[in-house]
């Protein structure tokens, strides 16, 4: 393997591994916010605010902490913010089809859906942040 390929190998093994950590991290402190909101509201809109946690979480920490070394700007933060919320109807309406279609509980329903988002999330971010998936 030419050392180019080992080395963007590498960077690509790095940024998931601490996408892996932090998105595991924002996961877990979404999931309870939203646990936490079901309490008080209907389970759409606990999630929206849950996903609002995630998202302050997400333009504080993912750019220095996740892909470092890449260019931050306020460009890159608002499609940065812009991915998120296209992510987070694309969740809402996965969580409402597993809810009302599928019959999955709303907490499991919840995990299914960060769990798929968070992938989501990574490979668009990867792409905002690096210009490629696999660089």
């Amino acid at each position: 393997m030419p050392l180019i390929d080992k080395l963007k190998s590498q960077t690509l093994i790095k940024d998931g591994l601490r996408f892996l950590v932090g998105g595991g991290l924002n996961t877990a402190i979404s999931y309870l916010a939203y646990l936490f909101f079901l309490l008080f509201t209907h389970y759409q809109i606990a999630y929206a605010l849950s996903w609002v946690v995630g998202l302050l979480i997400i333009v504080i920490f993912y750019p220095s902490r996740v892909f470092v070394g890449s260019q931050n700007s306020w460009k890159k933060t608002t499609l940065l913010i812009a991915q998120y919320v296209l992510v987070f109807f694309f969740g809402l309406q996965c969580l409402k089809s597993l809810v009302v279609y599928v019959g999955v509980s709303e907490q499991l329903a919840a995990l299914f859906t960060m769990a798929f988002t968070t992938v989501l999330n990574f490979l668009l971010m990867r792409l905002l942040f690096r210009r490629s998936l696999f660089r």
